[in-house]
Parts: C-alpha cells; structure tokens; sequence
C-alpha cells in the first residue's frame, strides 16, 4: 500500500513537471511568435513608409519637372508673341515712311509730278489730261517707280525716273534731290524729256551750275 502511494507520488510530480516544461514551451513559443510578428509587422510598416517617401519624392520631381516644361513653353510662346509684334510694328513702320515720310520715294515722286503737270511748257508739250506711270513689270503693270537712294561726301541723295503721257506725246522725267543743312529734301535737277524727234528737255529746276558756283567760290576763297 505504501509503495503504492510512493508511485503514485511520484507519477503525480511527473505529470506536474511535463505540464511545467509544456507550459514554458507554449509560452516561450507564444513569445518568440509575438516579437516575429512585431517585427515583421515593424519592417513593413517601415518597407511602407520608405515607399511612400520614395513616391512622395517621384512625385515632388515629377511636379517640378513639369513646371518647368509648362514655363518653358509659356516662355516660348512669349518669345513667339513678342517677335511677331516686333515684326509686326517694323512693317507698320516702313509703310508709313513709305507713304508719309517727306524723304519717301513715293512723297519725292509725288511732288515731282505735281511740278510737272503744273508746268506750262510740259501741258503745251504733251496736251492734257497728263497721267504718270513707272517702269513696267513682269505682269504688265507700270507702278514701280525706278529710283536709287546713295550717299556722295557725307550728302544723302536720290536719283528717280518715271513717266507721263499726255493726249499728243509722252515723256520721261528724271530728277534727283540732296539733303540741305536742315536735312530736307531739295533738288538737284528736275527736268522733263519729251519723246519727240528733237528730244525737247523742259527744265523745272536746275540747281548743279549754281553748286558748281558755289564751290568755285568757295576755292578761290581758300586760294
């Protein structure tokens, strides 16, 4: 009876022992399981995070790149605007100092031919109504008025041709005009060359003798 219950003690002490150590293997496991899956879970929510800051980046540079390619275009466009309005504001220019401007060719040649067909001896010659017109082109028309623009000792001048017709004959005028001290136009010569067998010129005005006085003047009072 006695080694009975020494067994049985005994057993008992057994089983406590291995309900012991299977305890601390749960719990050991339970342990090792918590901090696997705290640390998986912190290296993921850290893998997430460098993720997000890396997209947070691509997108920062995206955005600035695009930026700049949006200002670039914008500059471009600008620079287009600019330009054309530059160009624009040029040819404006040129037409109104074609048209207007005393020293145009067109205000020159208008006024040659307003001399000419108020001069007497040109209606006589020619009969009235007299129309004028230029050198003919390609096509036909006769409105480019022939004309060239030099400089002789620091003097701007412009030498012009065109023609006019009456209903008896027709002629060609030939003038040419030089700046004065104020910087106007004055003429050189301005005269009328009709188209008839005799080859009548009709002088409006000539002022190269008197240049040529003027400057025999001015050497024989250097001498």
């Amino acid at each position: 009876m006695a080694s009975t219950r020494v067994i049985n003690c005994f057993s008992y002490k057994r089983l406590v022992a291995v309900s012991s150590l299977k305890n601390v293997y749960i719990l050991s496991n339970f342990s090792i399981n918590s901090n696997f899956r705290q640390n998986a879970l912190y290296c993921t929510k850290k893998s997430i995070a460098k993720t997000d800051y890396v997209e947070h980046e691509n997108k920062i540079q995206v955005g600035f790149a695009d930026v700049v390619k949006e200002n670039t275009k914008s500059i471009g466009y600008l620079g287009v605007i600019i330009g054309g309005i530059g160009i624009t504001a040029f040819m404006f220019y040129m037409i109104f100092d074609e048209l207007f401007s005393n020293k145009s060719p067109n205000s020159v040649y208008s006024k040659a031919l307003d001399r000419c067909i108020k001069h007497p001896k040109v209606t006589d010659a020619l009969g009235e109504p007299i129309k004028a017109y230029g050198e003919e082109s390609r096509r036909g028309r006769r409105s480019h008025i022939s004309h060239i623009i030099f400089e002789k000792d620091g003097v701007r001048h412009m030498r012009m041709k065109f023609y006019i017709q009456g209903i008896r004959k027709r002629a060609t005028v030939n003038l040419e005009v030089q700046e004065d001290e104020s910087g106007n136009y004055m003429y050189r010569y301005l005269y009328v060359l009709v188209d008839d067998i005799l080859q009548t010129i009709i002088k409006i005005e000539d002022n190269r003798e008197q240049k040529r006085s003027s400057s025999t003047e001015a050497e024989l009072e250097w001498n």
